[in-house]
């Protein structure tokens, strides 16, 4: 009689945990892990921005022209898949965020992270895009 009761509880208590996260959007991007909002700001915001608008001293210094991630649609037609293999190859002058510095699901975070920066843009992308297979 245990068993039956055990197992209908651990079968509510795994699928009511599991159904709120499903295709939750991230509402900003405060609420993302720590250790991505500073990998972030270590990697990223020196010339990105701390809140993504492309505007800083660095940038203004080299004449460098980047993105507004807080414009919607400067994301809006980059597949995940696109924005992946710009942070992990880099491209021009932007340096390559390898290995090293950062696993895939750190750059998936990364990739989420900056589109929440996107007002009134969610930050889950559509099933459309695609990732890497996650780190093993």
């Amino acid at each position: 009689m245990i068993k039956p009761l055990f197992l209908i509880r651990a079968v509510v208590l795994l699928v009511s945990t599991l159904k709120p996260a499903q295709g939750r959007p991230l509402q900003d991007a405060d609420s993302v892990p720590a250790n991505t909002k500073a990998l972030y700001e270590r990697d990223c915001a020196v010339c990105h921005g701390v809140g993504g608008d492309g505007k800083t001293d660095i940038v203004k210094e080299r004449q460098f022209v980047l993105l507004d991630w807080t414009d919607p649609k400067s994301l809006s037609g980059m597949p995940d898949q696109y924005i992946f293999n710009l942070i992990r190859n880099g491209r021009g002058k932007m340096p390559a965020e390898t290995l090293g510095r950062a696993n895939n699901d750190e750059v998936r975070a990364i990739i989420k992270y900056v589109r929440a920066m996107a007002k009134g843009q969610p930050a889950v992308p559509p099933a459309a895009r695609t990732l890497p297979a996650p780190n093993k």
